[in-house]
């Protein structure tokens, strides 16, 4: 007699086969699942490791040009500055030199007659004598130790030039090329990912996926933290300092205010107090050039604006000798014109129009602005690479072939399966 439809054998074997349908289909979702996350981890990489070049590296990389850039303005602006007061002393030199010429070949006295014009080039002549003696020693020597203390300027430009810009470009060079190494890395463990789906598995997968990318992967894995963490403590840092920048700066150059000799400590806390009149030094310190080429020039021109004859008959002077007067008076007006020109330049140098853009170019666009946006955005993508590149270290299991679990017969049995259908 044939056995019914609905026989126990028959019922047996169909709940078996529908329990082993819903346990392949749960594991397939895991399965799934683990890939899925680990290629989505592995695209978050991706993405934080651009994000790192184009938002980071590149802010970053602006800050120390706008650093690179506010040095070497420092540099040039202070080499002007040495140049055009070197200028200054030369050309007072110069003046002193056809003043006294001017004296020796008019016999000594420049002009001794009675009357108004005498009296003012006397008047004139008088002043300039008084004020030799302050130009060859204040003067002079007050210039010259401007301009050591802006070579000392110029050498702690240099100073950090060589030993911060350089070694942090080398620096983030590094970053740059671990970023790329991580990402290289990492689309190569998602074209394994594609194989192990295919269920692609040979000695050749096998070399690369456990001899070179997973303890590479791991090893930059640990730098990055340790990036990360730098990152975390200089965007601190930067932050700390930019909440109140000049007040920073002149601080640190309090600390060093006794390496200054001259007015130069004056300038550069009038540059970076944006101004401040209550800390403008006077340029007049430098000694009275200013009151001496202007005494020269009205007295150049007074002598140029009278005829020979004229000064012959005022001034009781011979023909030979109102013509070397003359003379004199033209060479002199030319080299009130050149220090003139030189003391405007100087001027012009250490205004605050000069040097206070140097310096919101090198500290609040470069370090402020460029610099913390950079570094923040350096160890957020840093974090995050860190993070998801965990997470895929955690899902690993992505990169191997799926491998069906082996069934105990026993367990299976007793799950209601049958020895007919058991494989």
């Amino acid at each position: 007699e044939m056995e019914s439809s609905d026989s126990p054998l028959l019922i047996s074997n169909n709940v078996g086969r529908l329990e082993r349908e819903r346990c392949d289909k749960k594991f397939d979702g895991k399965v799934l699942a683990v890939r899925l996350t680990f290629c989505l981890s592995g695209l978050a990489v991706i993405i934080s490791g651009i994000l790192f070049y184009s938002k980071g590296v590149v802010a970053f990389k602006r800050s120390l040009e706008n650093v690179n850039k506010g040095i070497h303005m420092v540099q040039e602006t202070s080499f002007a500055a040495i140049n055009v007061t070197e200028n200054v002393v030369t050309d007072k030199n110069g003046l002193l030199r056809d003043f006294d010429r001017t004296k020796k070949n008019v016999g000594g006295q420049l002009c001794n007659g009675p009357g108004a014009i005498p009296e003012q080039v006397r008047k004139y002549i008088g002043e300039m004598e008084s004020d030799i003696q302050d130009l060859n020693t204040k003067a002079e020597e007050q210039i010259h130790l401007f301009n050591d203390d802006l070579r000392q300027l110029i050498e702690v430009t240099e100073d950090i030039e060589n030993k911060y810009v350089g070694p942090a470009q080398i620096f983030f060079g590094i970053s740059i090329a671990l970023s790329v190494i991580v990402n290289v890395l990492v689309v190569s463990m998602l074209i394994i990912v594609y194989f192990s789906a295919r269920g692609v598995e040979n000695c050749c997968t096998k070399v690369v996926t456990y001899a070179l990318l997973w303890p590479i992967f791991i090893f930059f894995l640990i730098l990055f933290w340790v990036f990360a963490l730098l990152f975390l403590v200089t965007s601190l840092a930067g932050s700390d300092f930019c909440v109140k920048p000049d007040a920073v700066v002149s601080s640190l150059l309090y600390q060093y205010q006794d390496r200054f000799s001259s007015l130069i400590f004056g300038f550069l806390m009038y540059w970076i107090s944006g101004c401040n009149t209550d800390y403008q030094p006077d340029i007049n310190a430098l000694g009275p050039i200013e009151d001496f080429v202007e005494t020269a020039h009205y007295l150049s021109e007074t002598i140029l604006n009278l005829p020979t004859q004229s000064l012959e008959s005022q001034c009781g002077l011979d023909s030979a000798a109102a013509t070397a007067l003359q003379g004199g008076a033209g060479l002199l007006h030319n080299a009130t014109h050149l220090i003139n020109r030189a003391w405007i330049e100087t001027r012009h140098l250490v205004e605050c129009k000069t040097f206070n853009p140097i310096y919101t170019t090198f500290v609040h666009d470069a370090v402020c602005q460029d610099g913390v946006d950079g570094l923040t955005w350096l160890f957020s993508t840093s974090m995050f690479l860190a993070i998801f590149a965990m997470i895929m270290i955690m899902f690993r299991a992505a990169l191997h072939p799926v491998k069906r679990p082996r069934v105990n017969r026993h367990e299976f049995l007793s799950k209601g399966g049958s020895i007919f259908n058991f494989n």
